[in-house]
């Protein structure tokens, strides 16, 4: 009998949420949060600041990276005027829009901040509409063959691997789904499973590169048109178009697998 040995969490495969102290060689220095998926830097709006260390909250999943850099005000083309920051809310996100502090939240309801200068300010956000799943999508598919391309073109009432859709079974190529959604205010799109890279249009604009590790995207406010458009690697097609190298390949549920909801937040500047 063979006995099966059970293989630990390594630290890798768990996720951080804690707070950690960074130094800092200059008292007006403030945090700044570099974004590796999408090359954005804004500055950090909760945190505390304790002599000569600056104390903030780090959450990821894992896998993922977060690159923080500490310097004046003013860098990165930030507004130059040191104006307060965040030391605590009960509200979800908070974030500087200009020099301007602006809380968001996903359920309506009074919320308490408190800022580096000592005040304590409440924020009233409105109703907020309930998350919505994604489920009925067009679906127009790039299907790459040694011959050539061609176009599949479905509709979904629900989201399936390819492999899973006759028509698809063995496809590789590019696959764009488009919905029609009603937002008037803004909304968050957790894309849930994507095999494999990915990318987000709203009304034909495309949105900043999606973090396939945690695969969530702000779309902003006023949405129409929804698009998700998915890559995937070539294996299904290869197996079949060349069985006697690649004929061992297993058959992959490539494509957006879900569950796709759309997460409303109302937002409001902190006054």
């Amino acid at each position: 009998m063979q006995r099966q040995t059970r293989r630990e969490p390594q630290a890798a495969d768990l996720p951080v949420d804690h707070e950690v102290t960074l130094a800092r060689t200059a008292r007006d220095g403030v945090p700044y949060l570099l974004a590796p998926w999408t090359g954005r830097v804004q500055r950090v709006a909760r945190y505390v600041a304790d002599g000569d260390g600056i104390r903030l909250r780090v959450a990821l999943r894992p896998g993922e990276s977060m690159v923080v850099a500490i310097g004046r005000p003013g860098l990165f083309g930030t507004p130059a005027r040191k104006s307060p920051h965040v030391i605590a809310t009960d509200a979800d996100p908070v974030r500087f829009d200009g020099d301007s502090l602006v809380v968001r939240a996903s359920r309506a309801g009074t919320y308490t901040t408190t800022l580096s200068d000592g005040r304590t300010v409440t924020s009233v956000i409105g109703p907020v509409p309930e998350p919505v799943v994604l489920s009925s999508w067009r679906l127009e598919v790039e299907d790459w063959r040694p011959e050539g391309t061609v176009a599949h073109r479905l509709h979904l009432d629900r989201l399936a691997p390819w492999s899973e859709i006759p028509e698809l079974a063995d496809v590789s190529g590019i696959g764009v789904y488009t919905t029609d959604v009603r937002l008037g205010g803004g909304a968050y799109l957790e894309l849930g499973e994507v095999t494999d890279t990915c990318r987000v249009l709203v009304d034909g604009r495309p949105l900043d590169p999606v973090n396939q590790l945690n695969p969530v995207v702000d779309l902003g406010r006023g949405v129409k048109t929804l698009q998700v458009e998915v890559a995937t690697p070539l294996g299904n097609r290869l197996r079949v178009a060349d069985p006697a190298v690649y004929g061992g390949l297993t058959r992959q549920p490539y494509g957006l697998l879900g569950p796709v909801r759309v997460v409303p937040y109302g937002e409001v500047r902190v006054r």
